[in-house]
């Protein structure tokens, strides 16, 4: 067990021990730094499987880890782990590696060691087009993730791709806006979104997800268990159906998507903004009646225009 840096600035070879400060080959529970001292890419013999490793990528690292080639990507395989991206120590924002691809299972994709996900600081753009700077795959042992301050990340981003995510949290950190892609492939067991901007067009059930101050756009086919909006904004532009919603002082939002949308129980309590305006007569079913245990004046009820009278009496 070793910390080692990434000290090439020629080969692109990940398992070349004179890429390395000490002269060997990463192993099992090394730790992996890559900080500026090696500017080539490490792209190639990635399909490491290692366990227990933590491989730290600093803002000073503008090489890439990882591979693109007519359309496939290449992934630094661990077997469980962890991967962090501090922040840059100045306090302002680094450029940073423009492609991280880190993928939590074998390159073979068997394995299932959980892994730890720790994202503080990214470049803003990636080298794709269309693509995140750090992509993430796999994890069928769980991953738990935080992502926070001036990042953009994207879980399972690639066609195909799968990842399982045990927790998610978003925060500031220490400044900036994070932003998080989850894609189709993606299983979400529990998150937190405190702050930033959140894609989210899983396919699978999320069983709690809780809004606390971000701008969370869901977009899927997945159903949501239990969603709770403590502030911000979440747009449910998906189809899936949401069991139990709770409205506080944030705002859930339908008024992005004209297809059919259920939710079976829904509180909204003091501060909340319920929009239910998607455009189409009978478009947003509530299965049970809608409750307002703060009364029903105590937020904003958006209501579609062909909606007459005044509502009142509404449990």
């Amino acid at each position: 067990m070793a910390t080692k840096y990434w000290i090439s600035t020629s080969s692109t070879s990940f398992n070349t021990a004179a890429n390395w400060s000490d002269g060997i080959a990463p192993a099992n529970g090394d730790v992996l730094v890559f900080n500026g001292a090696g500017t080539a890419n490490c792209s190639t013999n990635l399909g490491a499987n290692l366990t227990t490793v933590t491989v730290i990528v600093e803002p000073g690292y503008t090489g890439e880890i990882g591979a693109v080639a007519t359309g496939a990507a290449t992934y630094l395989a661990l077997d469980g782990g962890t991967l962090k991206m501090p922040r840059a120590a100045s306090g302002s924002r680094s450029s940073g590696s423009p492609r991280v691809l880190v993928r939590f299972d074998k390159s073979d994709g068997t394995g299932s060691v959980a892994g730890t996900v720790v994202i503080e600081e990214t470049n803003s753009t990636g080298t794709e087009t269309f693509y995140p700077p750090v992509m993430i795959r796999g994890g069928s042992g769980g991953i738990t993730g935080t992502v926070t301050g001036n990042s953009v990340v994207g879980f399972a981003m690639r066609p195909g791709e799968t990842t399982t995510l045990t927790s998610l949290r978003t925060s500031a950190g220490a400044g900036g806006t994070p932003i998080v892609f989850l894609a189709p492939g993606v299983t979400l067991s529990a998150a937190v979104f405190e702050h930033g901007i959140i894609y989210d067009k899983r396919d699978t059930t999320a069983p709690t997800i809780r809004v606390g101050g971000a701008t969370y756009d869901y977009a899927g086919t997945g159903a949501t268990t239990t969603l709770i909006i403590d502030a911000g904004v979440c747009y449910y532009s998906g189809t899936g159906t949401i069991t139990a919603a709770t409205v506080k002082a944030g705002t859930l939002d339908f008024s992005r998507d004209p297809r059919g949308k259920t939710v079976t129980d829904c509180t909204c309590e003091a501060g909340y903004t319920l929009n239910v305006d998607n455009g189409v007569p009978g478009g947003i079913i509530f299965t049970n009646a809608i409750q307002y245990p703060d009364g029903l004046s105590a937020g904003k009820l958006i209501t579609p225009a062909y909606v007459k009278g005044t509502l009142v009496a509404i449990a």
